[in-house]
């Protein structure tokens, strides 16, 4: 479990936040905005939304997703086919650094669908390589797997060197997870050999760290070392501070294997130091928690509690079983070393929940080999019914095991017609309670989005009354105008895609009974049906807390409900 927690968070640390190559980009990021202010075109426009996402998702998840959402609208908008996929792809992508799988998920299977209606063979093959990551991020290995080698089938035929590359490093690392080695081995070797043709210095590093894994997974810490070592080397060659930090951070794990501690202490503050400079948190838990196991060998173990604390923090943000059931194996040892067996206990349980929701197709055979047991129970009983009645007549026994075997027939049909309705209930209730946590978590980011917005323009504001060039002012001004309407276009338009994904009939519903009520009276009706309050409504809409209250008393005269006791959150509740 300790190695397969390390291999699901190698792709996380691959592609974690560089900062300093984003400073590095900073003045070209200032010259793209400056060009967007002076451009109405919109395919120029557009051109500049995808060259800002592609120097933003170097350093900054937040504006690059938001460059991608105005990608996507500016292509809804021009009716470009292409880059709207591109677009969703982009979103998809940027919502998985940021550990936000069920949004990427959701993003990047709309790019699926949307190629594969339109027969673009070469975008669902891209999209499929982008839920090949999401998905093995996400520990689904089986599935990732399948759309990696859909992927490989198409771009074997293409002139796509790197991108061939980078499936075969996904394909090794899906085997390895498995402990597949030799044949993760054999993947490894094909990017090598293609890096290596294409003196991509950073591909070639990311490969020899995926060879010391699979070392170090077999005992062969010597071997691993080596390729540690090797891949620091580049990493320093190449200035990639991010790559230094992962390569320390592996150099850790033979070093404490081989209880060299001293050394493995000193590659995991080397690794912890370098993440806290990024502010790479996606990487500080797994030093944090190799800090806690070397301790605990070493029976240092309020260190040991102190940093596990500070991982499991971290881990619990990420929502990622693997690496929770790592860390928490972990801390049983801690308190059961300490002698605290109470809280040693609970841990345990809370693990044991982990492990159960993290193997289902262990739980699927469970059922499986349960039902076979049944059935070759009833299936003895009719054996020895049969036997009990040898002396009654041929005709009579070819009757009743006739009887039998319909009336086993008919149980066991009506039994599979109970059971697949059971599951296709619980599948749709579980599909619809999904979409409303989404659906929730995303009005959550809304009212967070818009506190920033509010933020940058009060600012901005703050930064005219400071500024005497007229040119500066007017440029300002415009910029405070763009984040204060497309803002809240952008914050509407998505907020009406994820409502009617969840609840298509509602509107529908409302107008039939109500069509009298305005587009605003609609609306308002919508954040009603979420539950919202009229503080949260407020943030949202930009409307003071009194508007909201007046437009909530006008709702309720139009209803017929100003002489009933009854609320509007319970009323729109039955639409």
């Amino acid at each position: 479990m300790k190695f397969f927690t390390h291999c699901i968070i190698l792709f996380l640390l691959f592609f974690s936040e560089q900062k300093t190559l984003f400073a590095q980009n900073k003045s070209r990021i200032d010259s793209l905005n400056i060009e967007l202010l002076s451009k109405s075109n919109p395919n120029t426009r557009l051109d500049i939304y995808k060259k800002l996402f592609s120097e933003h998702i170097k350093g900054s998840y937040n504006q690059a997703l938001d460059f991608s959402y105005k990608e996507y609208q500016q292509a809804n908008k021009n009716q470009d086919l292409l880059l709207k996929i591109d677009a969703l792809q982009n979103i998809a992508y940027t919502y998985n650094q940021k550990s936000n799988y069920d949004s990427a998920i959701y993003y990047i299977n709309q790019a699926i669908d949307l190629s594969k209606k339109r027969n673009l063979e070469q975008e669902e093959n891209e999209s499929y390589l982008i839920a090949a990551e999401i998905l093995q991020d996400k520990e689904y290995i089986n599935k990732s797997t399948s759309y990696l080698f859909k992927a490989l089938r198409y771009f074997e035929n293409q002139e796509s060197s790197n991108t061939l590359a980078e499936i075969y490093l996904y394909i090794g690392k899906a085997f390895a997870i498995k402990k597949e080695y030799a044949k993760a081995s054999e993947y490894y070797k094909k990017a090598l050999d293609i890096y290596e043709s294409l003196n991509n210095q950073d591909g070639i590093a990311k490969v020899y760290i995926e060879m010391g894994f699979i070392n170090y997974a077999q005992d062969k810490y010597t071997e691993a070392i080596l390729f540690f070592k090797k891949s620091l080397d580049i990493a320093k060659v190449i200035f990639n501070t991010n790559l230094s930090s992962l390569s320390y951070y592996s150099l850790s794990l033979p070093y404490a294997a081989i209880d060299s501690n001293d050394l493995a202490l000193q590659m995991i503050y080397n690794s912890i130091e370098i993440d806290k400079q990024l502010k790479n948190t996606n990487n500080l838990f797994m030093g944090y928690d190799a800090l806690s196991s070397i301790y605990t060998s070493m029976d240092s173990l309020d260190k040991a509690d102190y940093y596990s604390d500070l991982s499991l923090t971290l881990a619990k943000k990420m929502q990622i079983p693997a690496l929770l059931y790592g860390i928490l194996s972990n801390k049983i040892d801690i308190n059961y070393k300490k002698g605290d067996y109470k809280k040693a206990i609970e841990t345990y349980y809370e693990r044991d929940k982990i492990h159960a929701d993290f193997f289902p197709d262990k739980k699927d055979k469970i059922a499986e080999l349960d039902l076979k047991y049944q059935e070759e129970k009833i299936r003895n009983q009719l054996i020895l019914k049969h036997e009990a009645q040898k002396f009654k007549t041929l005709l009579y026994t070819g009757s009743l095991l006739l009887f039998i075997a319909i009336l086993i027939v008919i149980v066991l049909l009506l039994k599979n017609k109970a059971k697949r309705s059971i599951i296709k209930s619980q599948e749709l209730n579980d599909e619809l309670n999904y979409k409303n946590k989404e659906l929730s978590n995303y009005m959550i980011q809304l009212v967070n989005k818009k506190e920033l917005n509010d933020s940058i323009v009060k600012e901005l504001q703050e930064l005219l009354l400071t500024s005497i060039n007229q040119t500066q002012k007017a440029k300002i001004k415009s910029i405070i105008r763009d984040l204060q309407v497309n803002s809240n276009e952008n914050i509407w338009k998505e907020f009406e895609v994820r409502f009617l994904d969840v609840h298509k009939d509602f509107y529908s519903k409302l107008a039939k009974e109500y069509p009298e009520l305005t587009a605003n009276e609609r609306r308002l009706a919508a954040f009603l049906k979420l539950n919202m309050t009229t503080k949260e409504i407020s943030a949202i809409t930009l409307k003071s807390v009194a508007s909201i209250e007046m437009a909530r008393t006008r709702l309720r005269k139009k209803l017929g409900l100003n002489t009933s006791k009854e609320s509007l959150v319970s009323f729109f509740s039955k639409f």
